[in-house]
């Protein structure tokens, strides 16, 4: 199982380094991807035709970012050979139960 954490933070960010302190990543060392688009970072041609044209409400900065960072997650994800992938945001917080083998024995 591929896993990809969406974040645009640095390695050792406070955020990022709380997000992989938790149990499921402590315990098991789980190899992971980091994936990060930076919506400021775009131009504004990009901007605009992504977040802005034909909208009736446009995407800020950030949640085009965070958009398109999901899909570079799947794209990673469908280049690899890989049957199942798990996308996390460096927010979310886990069970501390959560175990990468429960997740795939509920794949099964």
């Amino acid at each position: 199982m591929k896993i990809f954490i969406v974040s645009i933070e640095d390695d050792t960010s406070p955020r990022l380094i709380k997000f992989l302190s938790q149990p499921f990543f402590k315990n098991g060392q789980q190899d992971y991807v980091k994936v990060g688009v930076k919506g400021g970072e775009l131009t504004a041609k990009q901007y605009f035709e992504m977040a802005v044209k034909g909208r009736s409400e446009p995407l800020a900065p950030s949640e085009l970012g965070c958009s398109l960072s999901h899909l570079q997650a799947l794209k990673l994800f469908f280049e690899s050979t890989d049957d199942y992938a798990l996308i996390f945001e460096d927010d979310a917080i886990l069970p501390n139960d959560l175990t990468i083998e429960q997740l795939e024995k509920g794949l099964d």
